[in-house]
Protein backbone atom coordinates (compact mmCIF):
# COMPACT_ATOMS: atom_id res chain seq x y z
CA UNK A 1 0.00 0.00 0.00
CA UNK A 2 1.08 3.55 -0.53
CA UNK A 3 -0.05 6.66 1.02
CA UNK A 4 0.99 10.43 -0.44
CA UNK A 5 0.31 13.11 2.01
CA UNK A 6 0.96 16.77 0.88
CA UNK A 7 1.02 19.92 3.39
CA UNK A 8 1.22 22.37 2.41
CA UNK A 9 3.24 25.18 3.83
CA UNK A 10 1.80 28.96 3.66
CA UNK A 11 4.18 30.87 5.41
CA UNK A 12 8.15 31.64 4.49
CA UNK A 13 10.04 29.16 7.11
CA UNK A 14 13.11 31.11 8.31
CA UNK A 15 16.70 28.92 9.13
CA UNK A 16 16.20 28.58 12.92
CA UNK A 17 12.21 27.72 13.08
CA UNK A 18 11.63 24.72 14.50
CA UNK A 19 9.13 22.14 12.66
CA UNK A 20 7.46 18.89 13.60
CA UNK A 21 6.09 16.15 12.00
CA UNK A 22 4.05 13.20 13.54
CA UNK A 23 3.32 10.19 11.78
CA UNK A 24 2.13 7.15 13.51
CA UNK A 25 2.46 3.64 12.09
CA UNK A 26 2.46 0.44 12.57
CA UNK A 27 2.49 -2.63 10.89
CA UNK A 28 0.24 -5.71 11.65
CA UNK A 29 2.25 -8.27 9.43
CA UNK A 30 4.89 -6.95 6.55
CA UNK A 31 6.18 -9.98 4.30
CA UNK A 32 9.93 -8.92 4.87
CA UNK A 33 12.65 -11.38 6.59
CA UNK A 34 12.87 -9.29 9.88
CA UNK A 35 9.12 -9.10 9.61
CA UNK A 36 8.74 -5.31 10.31
CA UNK A 37 7.44 -2.66 7.97
CA UNK A 38 9.42 0.25 6.13
CA UNK A 39 7.99 3.70 5.77
CA UNK A 40 10.05 5.87 3.33
CA UNK A 41 10.18 9.99 4.36
CA UNK A 42 11.12 12.57 2.01
CA UNK A 43 10.78 16.75 2.21
CA UNK A 44 10.34 17.66 -1.00
CA UNK A 45 8.79 20.79 -3.02
CA UNK A 46 5.59 20.10 -5.23
CA UNK A 47 7.02 21.14 -8.50
CA UNK A 48 8.83 19.92 -11.73
CA UNK A 49 11.69 18.05 -10.67
CA UNK A 50 10.93 17.73 -7.15
CA UNK A 51 14.26 18.76 -5.12
CA UNK A 52 14.45 17.71 -1.71
CA UNK A 53 15.92 16.31 0.82
CA UNK A 54 15.96 13.87 4.08
CA UNK A 55 15.39 10.83 2.08
CA UNK A 56 15.26 8.10 4.80
CA UNK A 57 13.95 4.76 5.09
CA UNK A 58 12.48 3.62 8.65
CA UNK A 59 11.63 0.27 10.18
CA UNK A 60 8.29 -0.46 11.75
CA UNK A 61 7.36 -2.41 14.37
CA UNK A 62 4.31 -4.45 15.37
CA UNK A 63 2.98 -3.31 18.84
Amino acid sequence: MTVVMNIPITEAIKSGDAMTLSVLARVVNADTADGMGKLGVRIQKDVDGYPGFGDRMLDIAST
